[in-house]
């Protein structure tokens, strides 16, 4: 009877160790997060409209205003990293996407394409008054495409890394996949999230703990909602084709020539109907461009912002 106590009481020590462990882990993460946000110099804020809730961060600046839009089943602090390298004489405003990160998830809204535009045009009328930069990545970058073509008069630039939105000349293997019935872009279990950090990276950075547990956790158990925003985006998602003519602004298109989610192919296709673009081919890049090269991405960003609006880049690091 006292062996069997010992047992039992080793395996709930266990579960608590474990529990513990991971209370742990996203608490660290949760604490570098802030600190991010601190070295980034941006402070979290909520914007409501449409009976919505949007998250976003922000930077106060006396110039420009950048406006960052992330990608599917990403979030607002996913740019951290690049915003450190932006020069702080631009305000920032990183929203995140209806339904994901901070902002508000209602299973009875429909997450549709057109009606994440509408959410955004409503938070950008509200936290700039003055015409802004728009940068997004994959859906980010759709939705910054269709938000710049329908509010020409209040967008300076346009930068779009690997954006959604049209159909590439040679199919990816994401779009492969999606043939085959499967989406790897909703990570359903711990293999599931292990394959699609390997195909929207081309080198995976180490998810050591307690980084890596701490982030697997919290995109498993967002999976349900965005299985529910693919469900109400796809496939009925419009493209971005016939809007580009009209986008008479200067935009920077920058994409992985590794990209496995968007085929660097679709390249063709912007440069096609763009009047003004400037291309940048970076080799060696997956789809996760903004993630997997920061620095060198707030690099391009940054070049391209002085040559277009003359401005000092005072404060980059």
């Amino acid at each position: 009877m006292t062996k069997i106590f010992r047992i039992g009481a080793m395996a709930v020590l266990a579960v608590a160790l474990l529990s513990g462990c991971r209370a742990v882990s996203d608490s660290l993460v949760d604490s570098g997060r802030v600190m991010l946000r601190g070295l980034s110099g941006v402070e979290v804020a909520v914007f409501e409209s449409q009976g919505a809730t949007i998250s976003y961060l922000e930077r106060d600046a006396a110039g420009p205003t950048i406006v960052l839009l992330h990608g599917f089943a990403s979030e607002k602090d996913s740019w951290l990293r690049f915003l450190r390298k932006i020069p702080k004489n631009y305000r920032i405003i990183a929203l995140d996407l209806p339904g994901h990160g901070g902002s508000s998830r209602d299973p009875q809204r429909s997450y549709t394409v057109e009606s994440m535009v509408s959410l955004v045009e409503a938070a950008i009328l509200a936290l700039a008054d003055q015409p802004v930069h728009m940068v997004g990545t994959s859906l980010g970058g759709m939705i910054a495409t269709l938000y710049t073509a329908r509010n020409i008069k209040r967008v300076h630039t346009l930068t779009l890394f690997a954006p959604a939105g049209v159909y590439p000349p040679n199919p990816s293997e994401f779009q492969a996949m999606l043939d085959r019935g499967e989406n790897p872009l909703i990570a359903a279990s711990r293999d599931d999230f292990d394959r699609l950090m390997d195909l929207v990276f081309f080198d995976p950075p180490p998810l050591m703990w307690p980084v890596g547990p701490s982030i697997r956790r919290y995109a498993l158990s967002r999976a349900p909602f965005h299985q529910k925003i693919w469900n109400d985006l796809w496939p009925g998602h419009p493209t971005v084709d016939e809007h580009l003519p009209n986008i008479k602004i200067p935009v920077l298109l920058v994409w992985g020539t590794n990209d496995r989610i968007l085929d660097v192919s679709s390249v063709e296709v912007f440069e096609n109907l763009l009047p003004d673009v400037e291309t940048v081919l970076v080799e060696r890049l997956g789809h996760a461009t903004v993630n997997e090269r920061p620095a060198d991405m707030a690099r391009l960003q940054r070049d391209f912002l002085a040559r277009h609006t003359g401005q000092v880049a005072a404060g980059s690091r």
